[in-house]
């Protein structure tokens, strides 16, 4: 009787069996990835947070100027207001007289109240910082007023006093200035998607593609799978599917993690932007994964095919690690090394353009992202494709 084989593209019975026997890897994978997603969300808000510890030079004008008067004032008539006991409440007679003596006099630039102080101290209080800790600079500044260096003979001030403290240590201001500008959010955001983010995701292809092929030609069981009426298309296709599906699923839990999180921490969020962010790196997945898949098909033993595709896809992550320090964020921080950036033109994660990704939503769109995503969607296609010609035309040793 003649062996006939059923030509199918794809077979229902294997996608389930594949499904089932990768269960446990995809819910791992998923768990953990949506676990860092939001823990990474956490650490940029709470940096966030932690930037804002200065106010603008304008509120620090003004509530130097209430200090001045209550200080001025004090001297003059031996009394003893202080900023400390005006924010606690109660009597405020006292504070209201010092103001109409300043107000009075020729040298007032404006008017103050007691109404204005405490607005202003809300200010400093709404501007995330921590009014005391300018009340003491305060304190510092005015005792150093009138004072003259005893050897250069110029007028002493804490601006100076600062500089000449961190030229000690080997600091300059404009070290300080740009400390002072770091955006740590933005680069925990670059790291999550162009380094640690992308290393669990390769984790699942690196995984999940030897398992579909090469692991089961190893192991033997490969010919159980053509014992059944399937033609080695329809194996290579069905398994091509599951390496396309499941980084989807896992992609699309991280965005949706990652937009409720980003609700929550930072009360707005740009669903837009974040949809195209996560399905950029859906792509990049996609071509790594193609690529993994390929030497699954064209190798035999298990071990090689991680070796050369696994290596691979550690390579573009280590390359895109290395990238890091050499971006375009870390280089205005002052933090970067430029020769480093080299690297990113050395690994298929350089395609993924987060700088003219985040412009989306914005008034200033920059699209230089989308022929990028074409190159890593070409390279994607061509690896999946390869990789099943070559597995229906090798020869097994079955």
């Amino acid at each position: 009787m003649e062996n006939r084989k059923v030509t199918r593209w794809f077979s229902g019975p294997l996608f389930r069996y594949t499904c089932k026997s990768n269960v446990i890897l995809l819910v791992v994978i998923t768990v953990v990835f949506c676990m860092f997603t939001g823990v990474t969300n956490v650490a940029a808000s709470l940096m966030t947070v932690e930037q804002k510890g200065t106010i603008s030079e304008e509120t620090q004008e003004d509530l130097f100027r209430y200090l001045g008067v209550l200080a001025a004032y004090d001297e003059q008539t031996g009394a003893d207001l202080s900023y400390e006991d005006f924010s606690k409440g109660g009597d405020v007679s006292s504070y209201k007289a010092a103001f109409e003596v300043y107000n009075s006099s020729p040298a007032a630039e404006e008017e103050l109240s007691t109404a204005g102080f405490e607005k202003t101290i809300a200010k400093v209080e709404g501007e995330g910082s921590d009014p005391d800790a300018y009340v003491d600079l305060f304190e510092y500044a005015y005792a150093l007023r009138g004072e003259k260096g005893i050897f250069s003979g110029d007028e002493l001030d804490i601006a100076g006093m600062t500089e000449s403290m961190l030229d000690s240590i080997g600091i300059s201001q404009e070290d300080l200035d740009r400390l002072q500008e770091m955006d740590f959010s933005a680069m925990i955001t670059r790291i999550y998607f162009t380094g640690m983010g992308v290393l669990i995701l390769f984790l699942f292809v690196i995984i999940a593609s030897n398992g579909l092929i090469a692991s089961q030609v190893d192991r033997g069981s490969m010919a159980y799978l053509l014992s059944a009426p399937n033609e080695r298309r329809a194996i290579a296709c069905t398994q091509l599917l599951y390496l396309i599906l499941a980084p989807a699923l896992i992609t699309a839990a991280g965005c949706c993690v990652r937009i409720g999180s980003t609700k929550v921490l930072f009360g707005e969020v740009v669903p837009e932007r974040l949809i195209v962010m996560y399905l950029a790196l859906y792509i990049l997945v996609e071509a790594v994964g193609g690529i993994c898949f390929l030497c699954s098909c064209i190798f035999n033993e298990s071990s090689k095919a991680l070796a050369f595709g696994g290596g691979f896809a550690i390579w573009c992550f280590l390359a895109s690690l290395l990238g890091i320090f050499g971006s375009k964020d870390l280089l205005d921080m002052g933090m970067g090394v430029e020769q480093l950036s080299i690297f990113n033109r050395l690994t298929l994660v350089g395609l993924y353009d987060l700088d003219a990704l985040k412009t989306i939503g914005t008034g200033d769109l920059d699209m230089g992202f989308a022929p990028k995503l074409v190159i890593l969607a070409v390279v994607a296609v061509c690896a999946y494709f390869a990789g099943a010609k070559t597995f229906v035309k090798k020869d097994l040793p079955l």
